[in-house]
């Protein structure tokens, strides 16, 4: 190309040996320089101020810009260098980027002026790949003021300039990812840590309103600024609770509490309550002002509600009311995570409500607070029938609330988990740790890790949250398109597999130890066809114990019940049910609770 030369290659003229020597002491200093500023650069941005500044001065270049490789084909200039735009004409630059991205560098030692290029005479470009494990991460393109020889001594420099930056580079991307990732943890487990509190919270008092209180004033600040939980109130809701992050806001909002708005109302609790649904609401500032009294809308307008959520408040006996979580000033979109643990707190709410009026009705406490954190129902699966069974200990076996649990949910990928587990010991505390296994459970199994792996997530959550009880439990993942069961089990009792011939068999055991009792010990898991009328039955350990009798004993009868009952094979699920509680619990009192789970492939 007329007014272009490369210099590839290619004879030097003599160097003088002193200005040789001086040249490298010069360049030995500039690494140096460069390599400390490059080592306090943490994150990718600061390693780009580096490259971009220290760098360019280093290789002697008068500006030039750090281009990256990103995304695959997606090309960018992060950052214009010293002083002002590089300047380079596109039919110069453009094949020195695609060589920095190929990982291939790029001198031109002598370019004319153009009208586009201000300068005095002729100049030179180069261009230094940064190559990561042999693949070329972008690199640094340089403009030069005057014509360079680009000799290889002056190549090697400029290489070892390029390499120093693209390992410092990488450095701070492995670093910022490991950040990242720590963040996510941190905020994941800062969430279950949430419900965990609200677990406490909900069975810290007996008294509904006070509960919901509690628990409601967990959401801020963490979730919202501002939350507000209406419960039913006949064809109305009517305010119970609201919290606010700033004290003079709360009090501005007292008169709030016992107000209610009419069920027909557009206002988004309304409409949350009437249909149960969650939903993200972008800008309350309007609907949320719907039917309230103007003494509270003054208070609301200057708070500019933005990004929202508003989820029902659920108890196992049914929808109890709706909790708002509102924040100020943030156009950003709730995430779906972000939604989930909102949605397992207005569980939280509706379980305070119902333990409290449970008891106030005289009920149970060891019931009402079971039920309270069982499903509230289980989910329709195509072609898989579900019946579960919760039974607590009989009065007259002087046992506390227990810690038995199942759970049935739907998974992001369309397929769906069972589990059954029972913690330790007895009392209040007992079953704060089964609420909180619960939910932990359902948070590290939702988006499609294997049975394995979500034991093992839920072993350390028992370790790092520090509640010292040990937990059997077994999860199972059901593929309704393959067919297929996997399960991992952690010290509980076999699931047993009823085929459609009406044969017992009991699951092979991939048995881990019991959640609590090492840390990081990994677990094994197991796959089992799952034919048409194919039924499995998943239990705790009640179902099988009796006092004076060996756990094999009580395996065994377990088989011998399933196998005189013809509606494992020939029934639905609820009738299995049935079945096996009249069988295995009808002649004498419980001495402990009893959950049982049963699936059966239509």
């Amino acid at each position: 190309m007329a007014g272009h030369r490369d210099d590839q290659a290619g004879p030097s003229d003599p160097i003088d040996d002193r200005a040789l020597d001086g040249r490298d002491a010069i360049r030995i200093a500039h690494l140096a320089a460069l390599a400390s500023a490059l080592t306090e650069a943490l994150s990718p941005d600061d390693v780009l101020a580096v490259v971009s500044t220290h760098a360019v001065t280093a290789c002697g270049a008068v500006t030039g810009a750090v281009v990256t490789a990103d995304g695959g084909d997606e090309t960018t200039v992060d950052r214009g260098a010293v002083g002002a735009d590089i300047l380079i004409p596109a039919d110069v630059a453009e094949p020195a980027i695609a060589a920095l991205r190929a990982g291939r560098p790029a001198f031109r030692s002598s370019l004319a002026p153009t009208p586009e290029v201000a300068a005095a005479g002729p100049y030179a470009v180069a261009g230094l790949p940064f190559v990561i494990h042999g693949r070329g991460v972008g690199g640094l393109l340089l403009r030069f003021a005057e014509p360079q020889r680009f000799d290889a001594g002056q190549r090697t420099y400029l290489g070892a300039i390029a390499d120093l930056c693209a390992s410092s580079l990488e450095r701070a991307r492995l670093w910022d990812a490991e950040r990242r990732a720590r963040q996510r943890t941190d905020r994941a487990y800062a969430r279950l840590e949430l419900l965990a509190e609200a677990g406490r919270a909900a069975s810290s008092t007996l008294d509904p309103i006070e509960a919901l209180e509690r628990v409601t004033a967990l959401a801020v600040p963490q979730l919202a600024d501002l939350a507000v939980a209406f419960l039913h109130d006949g064809d109305a809701l009517r305010c119970a609770a609201v919290v606010h992050r700033h004290p003079d806001v709360q009090r501005g909002l007292g008169p709030l509490v016992g107000r209610s708005i009419p069920l027909r109302s557009t206002n988004p609790a309304a409409e949350c309550a009437r249909t149960g649904e969650p939903r993200r609401v972008l800008d309350l500032r309007g609907t949320l002002l719907h039917d309230l009294p103007e003494a509270v809308r003054a208070v609301l307008r200057p708070l500019h509600l933005a990004a929202s959520m508003v989820v029902p408040v659920r108890s196992a006996v049914g929808t109890e009311g709706v909790l708002v979580l509102a924040s100020s000033g943030s156009a950003r979109v709730p995430s779906d995570r972000e939604l989930d643990v909102a949605v397992e707190l207005g569980i939280r709410v509706g379980t305070a409500v119902e333990h409290g009026r449970r008891f106030q009705d005289r009920a149970s406490v060891a019931e009402a607070l079971q039920r309270a954190v069982l499903p509230e129902s289980l989910p329709r699966i195509p072609g898989l029938d579900l019946a579960a069974e919760y039974l607590p200990a009989s009065v007259t076996s002087g046992r506390e609330v227990g810690g038995d649990w199942y759970d049935a949910f739907r998974l992001r990928d369309g397929r769906h988990g069972l589990a059954v587990g029972d913690v330790s010991g007895h009392g209040l505390t007992a079953a704060a740790t089964m609420s909180r296994l619960r939910n932990a459970l359902r948070i590290f199994a939702v988006d499609g890790a294997p049975p394995d792996a979500v034991l093992g997530e839920l072993n350390r959550f028992l370790h790092d949250t520090g509640s010292g009880e040990l937990t059997s439990a077994v999860y199972g993942v059901v593929d309704h398109d393959l067919g297929a069961l996997t399960w991992a089990s952690a010290g509980h009792p076999p699931p047993f597999l009823v085929d459609a011939a009406g044969r017992v068999s009991e699951l092979d055991r991939p048995q881990g130890a019991v959640l609590g009792a090492f840390v990081d010990r990994p677990y094994e898991r197991c796959t089992t066809t799952l034919a048409p009328g194919d039924t499995v039955v998943l239990y705790t350990d009640g179902l099988v114990e009796r006092r004076g009798e060996s756990i094999d004993e009580g395996l065994a009868r377990l088989a011998r019940s399933l196998a005189r009952e013809p509606g494992a094979a020939a029934t639905g699920a609820e009738a299995v049910a049935s079945a096996l509680c009249r069988s295995m619990l009808a002649d004498r009192p419980r001495g402990d609770d009893v959950c049982l789970l049963v699936a059966r492939r239509r």
